[in-house]
């Protein structure tokens, strides 16, 4: 519910700005500095939510119980004999490593959007010579749009002719839903798992349990992973347009109407063809990035484990020649 909450308060705070109308709207410059505009507000509430003292205090009391759990243990070990200093210095090197991850959380997880962000926009810019961030979905709709089907009534329509008609806004409809997925998808769900982090961070302590901070680490990574891959596929559309279509790409494409007769069977099999490639590619991004994230075994408990008992059998050596 608090994420739902931030995001909405997020989408929802224009109390101060005048209703957006269709000339707007059907702008490609405008929805981009609109949703610049919605980046900084998200970021904004993001950050005040990870300074609140109510709810970092709960993740961290969370993280505070599971490193007293886990001293005891070791302390109970040494007690009676079970365990020694090494034990217990791996259990303070241990809550030193996740403590410092956990208090500079806002700090690298907000480093780590903005790279990613930064080199898609590299990517496209390099590749369309724009670095607007709508632009690459704004275009293929723009193009599709030029084709034009209806010089009579729809009354005078044949059934063929409607099917065509149908099919075609479909796949318009699809392929403007999917560019939009692809450019605002990442971002969202980026703050959900921005939201979520700060109680993965008590699950380290135990390595049994450490599979659940690997498990979100690779959602984080793919929210990552996803505007790039997303971007790409954009580009490649865009391209795939351009070149099989004639139309240069361009921020704010100059395009001519273009009518289809009913009879036009190539103009309609290769509009067809490039729409629903398209839509393919844009809604296969998720697999993309599930197939790099997924196979991917971070292992950041056994990591820190690993680190924490080197730095207890170096100090347990150090002990033992002030023995």
């Amino acid at each position: 519910m608090l994420v739902v909450a931030v995001v909405a308060l997020t989408l929802f705070a224009s109390d101060a700005q005048a209703q957006v109308g269709t000339s707007q709207l059907n702008q490609a410059g405008w929805f981009t500095s609109a949703w610049s505009g919605f980046v900084t507000q998200l970021d904004t509430a993001l950050n005040n939510v990870l300074a609140s003292g109510t709810y970092v205090a709960w993740a961290r009391n969370l993280m505070l119980g599971a490193f007293v759990i886990t001293f005891i243990a070791a302390l109970g070990r040494y007690a009676v004999g079970a365990g020694g200093i090494v034990d217990l210095t791996e259990v303070l090197v241990t809550g030193a490593i996740i403590t410092a991850l956990f208090t500079t959380y806002a700090t690298w997880s907000g480093i780590c959007f903005q790279g990613a962000f930064e080199l898609a926009l590299q990517i496209q810019q390099q590749a369309l010579d724009t670095n607007d961030l709508m632009a690459p979905g704004y275009f293929p709709a723009k193009v599709l749009l030029s084709y034009t089907w209806l010089d009579q009534s729809i009354w005078d329509l044949t059934f063929g002719m409607g099917i065509n008609i149908a099919l075609s806004m479909i796949l318009f409809v699809l392929l403007s839903i999917a560019a939009f997925f692809s450019t605002v998808w990442p971002v969202l769900v980026f703050a959900v798992a921005k939201i979520i982090g700060p109680f993965m961070f008590p699950f380290l302590f135990h390595q049994r349990t450490s599979s659940f901070f690997d498990g979100w680490l690779r959602f984080y990574a793919g929210t990552l992973a996803f505007m790039v891959v997303g971007r790409i596929c954009l580009i490649v559309v865009d391209l795939l347009f351009a070149s099989l279509l004639g139309v240069p790409f361009s921020v704010n494409p100059t395009v001519g109407s273009v009518l289809v007769q009913p009879g036009d069977a190539g103009t309609w099999l290769v509009l067809w063809t490039v729409a629903g490639l398209s839509v393919l590619l844009l809604f296969a991004t998720g697999t993309f990035v599930a197939v790099i994230v997924g196979g991917s075994n971070f292992g950041i408990g056994k990591a820190i484990g690993s680190a924490a008992l080197s730095v207890a059998v170096a100090t347990g050596k150090v002990w033992g020649r002030k023995g």
